[in-house]
């Protein structure tokens, strides 16, 4: 009989389980609790668990060890125990922080002073969909997309304020005295007017080389 089922429950298999059953366990309850499946912070937390509980039952060392002395076992009150780990220890160890079940850590990230740019993508191995085949999971990509503000969404006194903490403009050189300056209107862009234009372009482009091309067809003299 083991001590502690907590992890077995994550994972909704029995204590007997086989190494298959425990497989098939983390890959149905992963699906249910991946962010990409379900955005809320309650799965998020949850599938933290779940991830966690399968490294533990997956790892036959560490699967004896947990079912004969629980979780303290594994933190080290046990023979075999993860040498004086605790819970956020043993987390810590399989994502780079944060606490096994909901507690706070150091997470790793982008370097102090990184700027990620409009339209850059990241990588968090190991942190994607379950692969079925090979029982891991595959990377997580994350695409950063700049969303602009609407016309006219703050008042010039806020304005005032973004200038005073955002760098200073920087100033566009001045053209030279004896350059031809062209003043332009700048629109915005309409994908079907665009296209419309262009095939009317086309069309005139053809019809100007019909004229000056070679002559048509003319009927024979009698």
């Amino acid at each position: 009989m083991v001590k502690d089922t907590k992890f077995y429950d994550l994972l909704n298999v029995a204590p007997t389980a086989s190494e298959t059953e425990i497989k098939k366990g983390y890959r149905k309850a992963a699906l249910k609790y991946h962010p990409d499946k379900n955005p809320s912070e309650e799965a998020a937390e949850k599938f933290k668990e779940i991830t966690a509980a399968y490294e533990i039952l997956s790892d036959s060392q560490k699967r004896e060890v947990y079912d004969q002395y629980g979780i303290e076992g594994l933190q080290g009150g046990g023979p075999g125990g993860m040498g004086g780990m605790n819970a956020d220890d043993l987390f810590s160890q399989f994502f780079g922080g944060g606490g096994m079940f909901g507690g706070a850590g150091a997470q790793r990230g982008p370097q102090r002073g990184e700027v990620i740019g409009p339209n850059s993508i990241k990588v968090v191995e190991g942190k994607g969909m379950p692969i079925q085949k090979l029982g891991g999971y595959g990377n997580l990509f994350i695409k950063f997309t700049v969303k602009f503000p609407s016309n006219n969404f703050t008042s010039e006194e806020n304005l005032k304020k973004l200038e005073e903490i955002l760098p200073a403009r920087k100033v566009s050189p001045a053209p030279p005295k004896d350059a031809e300056i062209e003043e332009v209107t700048m629109g915005d862009y309409n994908p079907s007017v665009h296209e419309q234009q262009q095939r009317r372009r086309a069309q005139y482009d053809e019809d100007d080389g019909d004229e000056d091309g070679q002559p048509g067809v003319q009927c024979a003299s009698q």
